[in-house]
């Protein structure tokens, strides 16, 4: 059972980290931050579309990974 706990929140860190780049990205592509938008060539109707998908998955991705890493520390 300790093992399935280790993995879990490895897992559950990962996905954490995965959120914050795709949070990072989302902003950085919003801010033109590094210059990102002119070296993607995309469009200013798009740029939206692609920061609220990049938004929505970073949410969703930190918010299960924050829940793998709380239930893998709960004292059963």
């Amino acid at each position: 059972m300790k093992i399935k706990k280790i993995v879990k929140a490895a897992i559950g860190i990962i996905q954490s980290l995965t959120a914050f780049s795709a949070l990072f990205f989302a902003c950085c592509l919003y801010f033109n931050l590094f210059n990102v938008q002119t070296s993607l060539g995309s469009a200013l109707q798009l740029l939206y579309l692609h920061v609220t998908i990049l938004l929505i998955f970073g949410f969703l991705s930190l918010i299960n990974g924050v829940i793998l890493i709380f239930d893998s520390f709960e004292v059963k």
